[in-house]
């Protein structure tokens, strides 16, 4: 199956890219922009696996993470709109 996708931010492409990756089912990333295709390899293990010991290292507790975690989402939120 082959999924086509337009984005009007390049800047944001990278990030769209990885987040396919992170995907345990997407076999192949394909980009084409002006002509020339860049084939970026899925990885077997997940993105999750790279970051795993600094969350099992991280001093602060599930409540506080999720608390931090919509406080930056409000802010992002006000300077959007």
């Amino acid at each position: 199956m082959t999924i086509h996708i337009e984005v009007n931010n390049q800047q944001k492409m990278r990030y769209l890219v990885e987040l396919l990756k992170s995907m345990d089912f997407v076999d192949q990333i394909r980009v084409d922009e002006e002509n020339k295709a860049v084939v970026a390899p899925v990885k077997d293990e997940p993105l999750s696996s790279k970051y795993w010991g600094a969350w099992k290292n991280n001093p602060l507790s599930m409540e506080k993470i999720d608390f931090e975690i919509r406080k930056m989402r409000d802010e992002w939120d006000r300077d959007i709109y």
